[in-house]
Parts: C-alpha cells; sequence; structure tokens
C-alpha cells in the first residue's frame, strides 16, 4: 500500500534528523519503540541499518515500512512522498 508522507510523519523526521546521528549512532539504542505520533511509530533496526515504521491506518489496518537516513532527508526536501507499506 502506497503510503502518503503527512506532515505528522515529517515532524518524526525532522526530529531524527535534528538529532544529527549517525546510522552507527542509531544502533548504539536498544531498538525500543521511541517515534511516536498519531498514526506513527517507529523505532531504528540496527540490523537493516534502517528506521523501521508502523502505520496505523484509519481502516484500522497496520502497516510496516523501513527507511533510511538518506530517505530521511529527501522525505523533508519533498522529494519523496509516499512509501510502500507492507500489511502487518
Amino acid at each position: 500500500m502506497k503510503i502518503r508522507i503527512t506532515n505528522d510523519f515529517k515532524h518524526l523526521c525532522e526530529r531524527i534528523y535534528a538529532m544529527e546521528r549517525t546510522e552507527k549512532d542509531w544502533a548504539k539504542d536498544t531498538g525500543e519503540d521511541f517515534l511516536f505520533s498519531d498514526s506513527f511509530e517507529g523505532r531504528f533496526d540496527p540490523n537493516s541499518n534502517s528506521f523501521c515504521f508502523t502505520y496505523f491506518a484509519p481502516n484500522l489496518n497496520e502497516y510496516e515500512f523501513r527507511i533510511n537516513l538518506n530517505e530521511i532527508k529527501e522525505i523533508l526536501d519533498g522529494k519523496i512522498t509516499h512509501v510502500e507499506g507492507k500489511k502487518v
């Protein structure tokens, strides 16, 4: 499913980007969910060097997707407007 990048999700990306951390820095975290919004929750997955997010759709379905630090920058720059989610 294509998931539109919302302002809500952009805010999470802004928080990640503002921390100015490398993938190596993120990998030191425990991997617990720590990024929350009304429709999204996420964490950094050191095994894939990417952020794993769950999107909670209005139809009550859940979708997972992954993005890396470069993609976060592209989202903030408006180059990425959708991500592909896999139903959980």
